[in-house]
């Protein structure tokens, strides 16, 4: 099967991630709910970390941090309503799926901070430099790398084998999320030396270090 480690499309072989709280998923191989800075207050935070106690499927996606919403929300308060709720996951045990947006400092800082399952993190969209990659992956941190990663994937990979694909689809047609699906994975066979094959079971092993709730 073809795995997509974040979308927000209801498909059942898919980490479905949300950034409401109040709504997860309906359909989803990792069922995930979450809030980003721009819909952020008190009030959800405590919806969110509520939600996961009653329903301990739930896993955490996405959150993060990001600049573009300093108006709304000041990166201080950012970091702070973020240590917050990875703090509740990683004593919850649940997998977490980061958003991370112009603040690749304050987030490598906030993680090396924790202490979390290795593998429980996954940093969804991940556009940044091997060095980065690198760094993540001493930090047992996966990356997620969709279509707008500006490295090669061999690259990336090479720099952090735990590397992972998704394609971040907020549409409603399956046939045209699985043709982004289909692509990513071609897309890494091409660049790479893994075939498809070994692709899909790369990330089985990931999701299966992922995940312990699949």
């Amino acid at each position: 099967m073809l795995i997509d480690f974040h979308c927000h499309f209801p498909y059942k072989y898919g980490i479905v991630c949300t950034d409401s709280p109040e709504t997860p998923p309906s359909r989803a191989l990792v069922p995930c709910i979450g809030l980003l800075p721009d819909k952020w207050s008190p009030q959800r935070q405590e919806t969110l970390i509520q939600k996961l106690r009653d329903n301990p499927d739930l896993q955490i996606g996405e959150v993060g941090l990001d600049r573009r919403f300093q108006d709304s929300m000041s990166m201080d308060d950012q970091i702070r309503s973020l240590k917050q709720i990875l703090e509740a996951g990683i004593s919850m045990d649940r997998s977490i799926s980061l958003h991370c947006v112009r603040a690749t400092g304050p987030m490598l800082d906030l993680l090396s901070s924790l202490r979390f399952r290795p593998d429980s993190i996954l940093w969804h969209g991940f556009t940044g430099s091997p060095e980065t990659a690198r760094q993540l992956y001493s930090m047992k941190v996966i990356i997620s790398v969709g279509p707008r990663a500006k490295e090669s994937l061999k690259t990336l990979l090479e720099a952090n084998p735990h590397l992972v694909l998704e394609t971040d689809y907020e549409g409603t047609d399956a046939e045209e999320h699985r043709g982004l699906l289909e692509s990513r994975y071609g897309k890494m066979a091409l660049e790479t030396d893994m075939t498809v094959s070994e692709m899909k079971a790369h990330s089985q092993y990931m999701l299966d270090l992922f995940s312990t709730t699949h």
